[in-house]
């Protein structure tokens, strides 16, 4: 399993589990989880986190601030999405479909 994240600074991440959990804790616009099957793209959550081979989200803005983390889910693998311009969030959003 690999993963590329979009940060709303402009930084692209990618590479696998210790990568995500060595990504910044907020700033996440757009993920794109690579397996061998295909590729899923994600974006629009106010939280996402990796759990073994998968991309979770949730979209509930108070949801990482006054609830608990996932149970089992590492405090490192949690990261907080955020809203950018259209014109940012498009630019990226092509990106992530073409695969750059």
């Amino acid at each position: 399993m690999m993963f590329r994240a979009w940060y709303d600074d402009g930084q692209v991440y990618a590479g696998g589990i210790d990568e995500w959990k060595a990504m910044p804790k907020r700033g996440v616009v757009v993920v794109v989880l690579y397996r061998p099957t295909g590729r899923t793209l994600y974006t629009s959550a106010d939280w996402y986190w990796l759990e073994g081979e998968e991309v979770h989200r949730v979209m509930s803005g108070p949801w990482g601030t006054d609830q608990p983390k996932p149970k089992g889910v590492c405090l490192d693998c949690l990261k907080e999405g955020v809203g950018v311009s259209d014109e940012t969030f498009d630019m990226m959003y092509a990106e992530a479909l073409r695969g750059d």
